[in-house]
């Protein structure tokens, strides 16, 4: 029987194929950690409240985002109102390690460089990419038909010459989905990272290239 929404492996999966129900179950359950921080911040020194945040927190909106995130390469670019969410609780999170309100009015920014915590933003690039680099590196080659290289036509062009992915294009549905997104980060990537063989080394390259998103 068809039903409006199945969980497998912890991701909510909706019939109309959208990502809603399953941003709002991550939503909630990221309020449930923070509401858990809070009440620790009370008796636990602040230099700890960063690690607890990891666990508590941000683990959980990292599971999966590579799926359901859609990323913004540049602050032009239109926010989704579903990493909005997302974003508002990582900015509640970082509140609550510096033992912070919204009313205190203290700038994102400022928070972000004190708590070392990345956007929702930056944390979907990351996850994108490493998986971008999997597939390149590690996966079959069933799996590396989700990104195939840009065909020569007989006209040697930089595409080519930079050996980029295709880009599939199409709607607002494929342009958010992760073929789409982990083929455009691909190929913005530096040279290091598309060069990079070691999984070890590539992460922290990786975490330097998210850092340049908004």
């Amino acid at each position: 029987m068809e039903t409006p929404c199945e969980k497998l492996l912890g991701i909510h999966l909706s019939n109309d194929l959208s990502w809603d129900n399953h941003v709002t179950h991550v939503k909630s359950s990221l309020n449930q950690g923070i509401g858990m921080l809070r009440t620790l911040a009370y008796t636990i020194p602040p230099n700890y409240l960063r690690q607890l945040a990891q666990g508590l927190v941000l683990s959980k909106l990292r599971y999966g985002l590579p799926i359901y995130g859609t990323v913004r390469l540049s602050e032009t670019d239109q926010e989704s109102g579903q990493m909005r969410m997302l974003e508002v609780a990582v900015n509640d999170t970082m509140r609550v390690i510096e033992r912070k309100n919204r009313r205190d009015l203290i700038p994102i920014a400022n928070l972000r460089a004190s708590t070392k915590i990345p956007s929702a933003n930056q944390m979907a690039v990351q996850a994108i990419t490493m998986e971008a680099w999997k597939i390149q590196n590690e996966l079959s080659p069933a799996i590396a038909d989700l990104m195939t290289p840009v065909r020569s036509t007989g006209i040697v062009t930089r595409a080519v010459m930079d050996r980029d992915v295709h880009v599939p294009y199409g709607g607002r549905v494929s342009r958010q989905s992760f073929h789409h997104q982990a083929a455009m980060l691909w190929n913005n990537a530096p040279k290091d990272i598309r060069e990079c063989k070691k999984k070890t080394s590539v992460k922290n390259k990786i975490r330097s290239y998210s850092s340049l998103f908004p």
